[in-house]
C-alpha cells in the first residue's frame, strides 16, 4: 500500500502532461504500470480503465483519453482516500494489539 501511495501522484502526473501534450507511447507506458499496480490492488474497474488508457497510446486514438482519464483521477482518488485510511488503522498501536493478539 505504501509504494502504490507513494507511486501513484507521479503516475497521474505523467498521465495527466502526457495527456494534455498527445504524447501516445508515454500514455501507453504509464497506464501499463498503474495497470498493474491496480491489479496488485485488485481493483477491476480501475484495471480496465487503466487498460482503456493503454490501448489508446498504443493505438495513437487519444480523442477519448481525456474523458477517461478525468473519469479514472476521480475513482483513483477515492482509492487513494480508501487505502489512506486503511493504512493509518494499521499504523494505530490498538489495531496492532488487536492483530497480535489474534495470532496469539
Amino acid at each position: 500500500m505504501r509504494i502504490f501511495l507513494a507511486e501513484n501522484p507521479r503516475h497521474m502526473a505523467t498521465l495527466r502532461s502526457a495527456i494534455a501534450h498527445q504524447q501516445a507511447e508515454s500514455i501507453e507506458k504509464t497506464a501499463h504500470s498503474l495497470k498493474g499496480e491496480l491489479g496488485y490492488m485488485g481493483v477491476p474497474r480501475l484495471v480496465q480503465k487503466a487498460r482503456e488508457l493503454e490501448e489508446m497510446g498504443r493505438k495513437g486514438d487519444l480523442e477519448q483519453a481525456t474523458v477517461l482519464f478525468t473519469t479514472l483521477e476521480t475513482e483513483m482518488a477515492a482509492l487513494v482516500a480508501a487505502v489512506r485510511n486503511i493504512h493509518s488503522e494499521q499504523s494505530r498501536p490498538e489495531f496492532a494489539a488487536k492483530s497480535i493478539g489474534r495470532n496469539q
